[in-house]
């Protein structure tokens, strides 16, 4: 509940046109991080809440973090990789014109 207040005070503050990253989401439990889960299913509950309360228009992306940080993860390993092994993803969010606005403009 924290961290989906958190993310929505964050996205409300996004301009039309505007992105926000959040990266490193459910990191591999092989590196032994302490983390609280908030999965994908959770994320799009709470970004689509705010959306529907405050009439913005927003698409929210799902990326593994070893796909959008490092192409060639697979080919060779370097040290930090840790970071990018799976589940690990990032969440791209972007806000484009408001419903309401959108409506008037027609």
């Amino acid at each position: 509940e924290t961290l989906c207040r958190v993310a929505q005070q964050l996205v409300s503050k996004l301009r039309p046109g505007g992105r926000a990253w959040f990266g490193g989401n459910d990191p591999s439990p092989v590196n032994g991080i302490d983390y609280q889960e908030f999965g994908q299913a959770e994320w799009l509950r709470c970004i689509g809440d705010l959306s529907r309360r405050r009439g913005m228009n927003v698409d929210v992306e799902f990326v593994l973090d070893g796909d959008m940080f490092r192409s060639d993860t697979y080919k060779e390993s370097l040290d930090g990789d840790y970071l990018y092994l799976q589940p690990t993803y990032s969440v791209l969010v972007h806000r484009h014109a408001d419903h309401a606005a959108a409506g008037a403009a027609h």
